[in-house]
């Protein structure tokens, strides 16, 4: 927390090389809540992380639209609002990354939505990866960007349900169902 940043998993060993490299290496999996990771073995204590109360509960707002609308939210969509909305989010903890806000967002609100992968859904009503591509499956119009978003977010396979696109949807072109 002292440091203010980004540190490895490997300094934090070194630095501590009194204590068993297993015991560590432990802690960070208990500690999810206190030291976030934001990949590559890098973590960050989640008091460094500078978000308001307002700007959480906008983020919350999003959220929760997105989850009214449509049973869900994926990671990039909600990246691209908080982009938008509330900007001094990304712009303070830049050093952090997608991954470090993303953890954050999902610790700071996991009373209030489940988080699974890059899908947002609502805590008590989570939705699973095969809800998700069938709600996508039954929109009107959509096109395989979508669909490789989807996948994307859901930390998935679009082939794999590629049974459920042919029940509820028809490929128009190339690019459109």
């Amino acid at each position: 927390r002292e440091q203010g940043g980004v540190v490895s998993e490997d300094d934090v060993v070194k630095g501590m090389s009194h204590f068993p490299e297993d015991k560590i290496r432990h802690a960070f999996d208990e500690r999810k809540t206190k030291m976030i990771s934001c990949g590559r073995n890098q973590r960050f204590h989640i008091d460094n992380f500078v978000i308001t109360d307002d700007e959480l509960y906008s983020i919350e707002s999003i959220i929760a639209k997105a989850i009214d609308q449509f049973r869900y939210i994926g990671f990039s969509e909600l990246l691209s609002d908080i982009k938008i909305q509330v900007p001094n989010v990304i712009e303070n903890n830049s050093v952090f990354g997608d991954n470090g806000l993303k953890n954050v967002l999902a610790c700071r609100l996991e009373n209030k939505f489940y988080f699974y992968n890059n899908i947002i859904s609502d805590k008590d009503n989570p939705i699973s990866t095969e809800d998700c591509f069938r709600d996508l499956a039954q929109h009107p119009h959509f096109t395989i960007d979508d669909v490789t978003r989807l996948a994307d977010d859901c930390g998935s396979l679009s082939n794999v349900y590629i049974d459920m696109f042919f029940e509820y949807s028809v490929r128009i072109d190339q690019n459109n169902y």
